[in-house]
Formats: structure tokens, C-alpha cells, sequence
């Protein structure tokens, strides 16, 4: 029974992620029909590792006086222990336990009896959650080697919520029982999760300056030559010119002519 409680709790360490005990190791492993009602008085070692670890690697982890207590105290009379794994990390757990009577004996009762309607044996087997059916209501099918501390975990329910809705006086669930988890209408609704929109950054236009090469060659407007306009032609300015000059020379000789004219007479 030990191993199984061991494993349970390996398993909901390793499936949380936790770093440290989940408390009252006593009262949890009670809760799997250990002590047939005496007063349990239990103790538990965990330890953890990225990758499987060996028996002296976990030895080395627990090697201390508080746990070395199931190996040292020797009231401690029943010890079980178990390994889950999750995503590659590994949980290791120890349970060491002994009863105020101090005559219990694990599977020496009708506890422990392993028939077709008998209570959950020592054989592992992890709870899965069942799907809602139609009209909302959640139900569970009792396995070997399940509890309902293990059963109350994974749905994220209790056991006393559990044990009312069933009708159980005990703590004591059998191989096939169908136990009623959520009634009709009343499975918890999960939380909305934010989900982040990924937005894309704003694309950034290069600006453009333009080279030497890109900008346009400006073009000198030259004047044309001779060479450019063919033949040795006289621009028509040039002739304006001389012809002004022309009227002139002409107009001052008219003038000294006629002075000339007055003195001879």
C-alpha cells in the first residue's frame, strides 16, 4: 500500500512541478486505508533530478539524520516507495510509516484482498480525468491502485466533496466503482487564459539618398561656335554694327563737306 501512496505522490510532484513536501504525509496516506483507523505516524523523503538518478545519487540526497529516520527510528515498521517522472524530471519518494497500535499490517485485512469488487490494490495506475458527458456531469471509474486523495488531485476537487456526493462513510472505494466527481451543471468553468496577439513591428521605410551617381549630370549650355554652325558666316549682329558705324563715318563727312563749302565762299 506504501508503494502506492509513494508513487501517487511522486507523480502529483513531478506533474505540479513542486520543490517541496505537500504536507501531512500521515493523514494523506490514512486517507488510502493505511492503520485500519489507528492513529497513523508517518514520515516521507522526496528528492528530485533532471535525469534518472542512481540508488547512490538518491542515497547521497538523504544522507542526514531526518532521513535517515525510516532506517534509524525503528518504530518505523512499513516502508514503500515510488518514482514518477515529467518532462524529463524525476521524483523520488519515500514513506515510512507505523501505527499507535503498533500491530497493523499492511495486507493483512479485508483492505488489502485484491477480488473483482475488492479496495484498490498495490498496483500503480495513474488516474486519467474522464470527459464531461452531455449534460455536464463528470463520472469516474475506480482502477486498481487508485485512491481518492489520487482521484480528488487530478480532477482538482476534494475528497469530502467526493465522499457526499457518493454516499461513502469511509475512505475505502473499490475496483469499478463509477463515483460521481461533478454533478449535472456543475463542473467548475476554467478561467479564461489571456492570449497574447503577436502584433507585427511597423516596417520602416528606408530613405533613399542619392548618390553622385543617381543625381542627374547637369549640362552646360554652350554658346555655339563657328565649327558648331558650319562655314565662316558673319553673325547678324555684327553686321548691325557695322552698318551703325557705316551711317555714322557717312553722316560726319556730309558735315565737313558743307563747312567746307561756307568757308570757300
Amino acid at each position: 500500500l506504501l508503494d502506492v501512496t509513494a508513487y501517487d505522490t511522486a507523480y502529483t510532484m513531478a506533474v505540479q512541478g513542486l520543490h517541496a513536501h505537500i504536507g501531512n504525509a500521515a493523514g494523506r496516506i490514512a486517507a488510502y486505508g493505511y492503520g485500519d483507523g489507528s492513529t497513523v505516524h508517518c514520515t516521507e523523503n522526496f528528492a528530485m533530478s533532471y535525469g534518472e538518478a542512481d540508488i547512490n545519487e538518491i542515497s547521497s540526497y538523504w544522507n542526514d539524520p531526518d532521513h535517515r529516520l525510516p532506517a534509524t527510528y525503528a518504530y518505523y515498521k512499513h516502508v514503500g516507495a515510488g518514482v514518477a517522472s515529467y518532462n524529463g524530471v524525476y521524483y523520488y519518494v519515500l514513506h515510512a510509516c507505523y501505527t499507535s497500535a503498533g500491530t497493523y499490517t499492511p495486507g493483512s485485512g479485508t483492505n488489502t484482498t485484491t477480488t473483482a469488487t475488492s479496495i484498490v490494490s498495490q498496483i500503480i495506475v495513474p488516474v486519467v480525468t474522464a470527459t464531461p458527458q452531455a449534460d455536464g456531469s463528470v463520472m469516474h471509474i475506480v482502477q486498481s491502485g487508485q485512491s481518492l486523495w489520487a482521484i480528488a488531485t487530478a480532477y482538482g476537487t476534494k475528497i469530502d466533496t467526493i465522499k457526499q456526493l457518493n454516499s461513502l462513510t469511509s475512505d475505502s472505494i473499490y475496483n469499478g466503482d463509477e463515483l460521481i466527481i461533478y454533478p449535472a451543471g456543475s463542473m467548475p468553468t476554467p478561467l479564461p487564459t489571456a492570449t497574447l496577439t503577436p502584433t507585427s513591428a511597423p516596417t520602416r521605410t528606408p530613405t533613399l539618398v542619392p548618390t553622385a551617381a543617381d543625381l542627374p549630370t547637369p549640362t552646360s549650355q554652350v554658346a555655339p561656335t563657328q565649327a558648331e554652325t558650319g562655314g565662316n558666316s558673319i553673325p547678324m549682329q555684327t553686321i548691325a554694327g557695322y552698318a551703325i558705324v557705316l551711317v555714322s563715318v557717312i553722316g560726319l563727312l556730309a558735315m565737313l563737306v558743307k563747312l567746307s563749302i561756307k568757308k570757300i565762299k
